[in-house]
């Protein structure tokens, strides 16, 4: 739900640029981590390992690269995670009109996040993450819909249009992280 913010600095020729560019990284990866994943699974006959960790310590024969392989996933999802504890106490802060700071509502949202996930078993959290993907698909209807009633009638016009931000690379910088962590699922999928 960051991205139209995001995209608007760099303009949406550079942005579309952003996004084929980490499609094709996360699309050459998946597809590279499922070949490495059939020659595994017709070489040893049994079942691949279905965790990074596991996957990396089978393929490289290392116990060592396998933690560093995980550590990286696990320092990447954490950074996610505060990217987006933030997000939510600023978008709260707007939202309430600075009736509470942004620190405490971002405080607020971690602790119910906690205590939701603690206390749900595998069973209810696969529910829970049904009805949060659909919110997500509501919401970016509700985002995109909107978008193409108003658009111009050449749409070249507005792939053209130069971005909102006056250092093209520096937002171009801020926005590539969020759209290759966006577009993850073609890594995972391919897998």
């Amino acid at each position: 739900l960051v991205l139209p913010e995001l995209a608007a600095g760099p303009g949406m020729g550079v942005s579309t640029s952003l996004f084929v560019g980490a499609f094709l990284v996360n699309l050459l990866s998946g597809l590279l981590i499922a070949e490495v994943a059939i020659n595994q699974h017709d070489s040893s006959g049994s079942d691949v390992s279905s965790s990074f960790k596991e996957f990396a310590e089978v393929s490289l024969n290392s116990h060592t690269a396998a933690n560093v392989i995980s550590g990286i996933s696990v320092f990447v999802n954490a950074l996610v995670l505060a990217f987006n504890t933030v997000k939510v106490g600023d978008v709260g802060a707007a939202t309430l009109q600075g009736m509470l700071p942004s620190d405490v509502i971002s405080m607020a949202w971690s602790v119910a996040c906690v205590g939701l996930v603690g206390r749900q078993s595998l069973t209810s959290l696969s529910t829970i993450t049904a009805l949060m993907v659909s919110g997500l698909f509501v919401s970016f209807a509700g985002l995109l819909l909107p978008g193409l009633a108003n658009m111009p009638a050449d749409p070249m016009t507005i792939f053209m249009a130069p971005g909102t931000s006056t250092d093209v690379f520096s937002s171009a910088c801020q926005l590539a992280p969020i759209i290759l962590m966006s577009l993850v699922y073609q890594n995972i999928v391919p897998t």
